[in-house]
């Protein structure tokens, strides 16, 4: 039984309470912190915030220039009018990545997985906005459905409809089409790619290993567990996606729920191959685990 009915929202305010709380206790000390300090020194440039106390230079004055930037000394030596420059303080922008297709409309513990997928989406943007990085938003199920620059209560806003009022497209959009439509995020961005990624292959990874080159990525592949081992309740009628038709399976056969089980487990790490073996960050994050700040890591930015 999954947690929603389908004519409520899918986190409550007790839900945002407890991820809050999450967001408020997260270790920037751990190693589920994205923190960024070192790697900030490398190519990659990031969202300008201004000036910081780093003095870089000195230059001319220039109409406009704020006379608290005076250099006095330097100006005094020069009989000309120098300022201070700084070095810009930058920090990584967020974005979140959400699966809203079909396929998350399911859920057999606690909750559904798209439920799973939102609790993740909505930690990230509370972490986020404590460390007062901005946050982008890619949502995806039969469309593209960007959003930027959100605070906090937009981004739940957002992701966080009533059941009812999400509609169950027979026709989705497929995960290439995402990946290649955030080909082009900035540079230095900390991705986050949340869903169950039913439809990637290994024809993926030259767009991953792409993305991954400019940004961080980090994936979280959320599944249930009935996705690997069926309950023991008889019979089953399952939906193979490759030849679009209905499959029968009886678990009171232990040889045939026994290879059900293997062709499963099989199918899942194939899709965790087509990622890890970029060497992409990668978890898996089953519907019914509560605890979820552990197995993320946090866009901390600065730390």
């Amino acid at each position: 039984m999954t947690k929603n009915p389908s004519n409520t929202i899918l986190l409550d305010d007790q839900d945002l309470q407890v991820l809050m709380s999450y967001a408020t206790q997260v270790d920037t000390s751990s190693i589920s912190a994205y923190t960024l300090l070192s790697q900030q020194s490398g190519g990659m440039p990031t969202q300008v915030l201004g000036s910081s106390m780093d003095y870089a230079e000195s230059r001319l004055y220039q109409l406009g220039d704020d006379r608290k930037s005076i250099n006095w000394r330097l100006s005094a030596r020069s009989q000309e009018t120098f300022v201070k420059t700084f070095h810009k303080e930058s920090r990584p922008k967020v974005c979140i990545i959400l699966d809203r297709r079909e396929s998350l409309f399911f859920g057999t513990r606690c909750r559904l997985k798209l439920a799973q997928a939102i609790r993740l989406a909505v930690l990230i943007a509370m972490v986020a906005e404590q460390h007062q990085l901005k946050v982008d938003s890619l949502v995806f199920d039969e469309q593209l459905h960007w959003q930027y620059d959100l605070t906090q209560e937009s981004f739940i806003a957002e992701v966080n409809q009533p059941v009812s009022h999400l509609h169950q497209p027979s026709s989705n959009i497929a995960i290439k089409e995402v990946l290649r439509a955030i080909q082009s995020l900035p540079q230095g961005s900390l991705v986050y790619l949340i869903s169950d990624f039913i439809d990637i292959d290994s024809s993926d990874q030259a767009m991953l290993m792409q993305l991954d080159t400019s940004c961080y990525v980090q994936a979280l592949h959320v599944i249930d567990q009935a996705e690997l081992d069926l309950p023991l309740l008889g019979e089953w009628c399952l939906y193979d996606r490759q030849s679009q038709q209905a499959i029968m399976m009886n678990t009171s056969n232990k040889k045939e729920y026994q290879q059900f089980c293997q062709l499963a487990h099989d199918a899942m790490d194939e899709r965790e191959q087509v990622i890890t073996d970029l060497g992409i960050r990668y978890q898996r994050i089953l519907t019914d685990v509560e605890e979820i700040a552990s197995k993320i890591m946090m866009p901390l930015g600065f730390g």
